[in-house]
C-alpha cells in the first residue's frame, strides 16, 4: 500500500479472504477467528463490493487471481 493511503481490506479481511479460497464455510472461518458468522457474513459482502465482484464466487476467484 503507498504511503498515505488505506489499505483496501482490514485484517480480518485478509484473514478471511485466505479462509475462502480454502473453501472454509462462514461458520469455519468464524470459529478460526472467534467472531460471529453474521460478522463473516458481513466483511465477505464488504469484500465483494470493494472488488467489484458480481456474486461471492465471483470475488473468491477474484481474491485467488483465477478472474481478472
Amino acid at each position: 500500500v503507498p504511503a498515505g493511503e488505506e489499505p483496501p481490506f482490514t485484517r480480518r479481511m485478509v484473514d478471511i479472504a485466505f479462509r475462502l479460497v480454502e473453501g472454509a464455510t462462514d461458520g469455519e472461518i468464524a470459529r478460526a477467528l472467534g467472531v460471529s458468522q453474521r460478522t463473516v457474513s458481513s466483511d465477505v459482502r464488504e469484500m465483494s463490493r470493494r472488488l467489484g465482484a458480481r456474486s461471492r464466487a465471483h470475488a473468491i476467484a477474484l481474491i485467488s487471481g483465477v478472474d481478472s
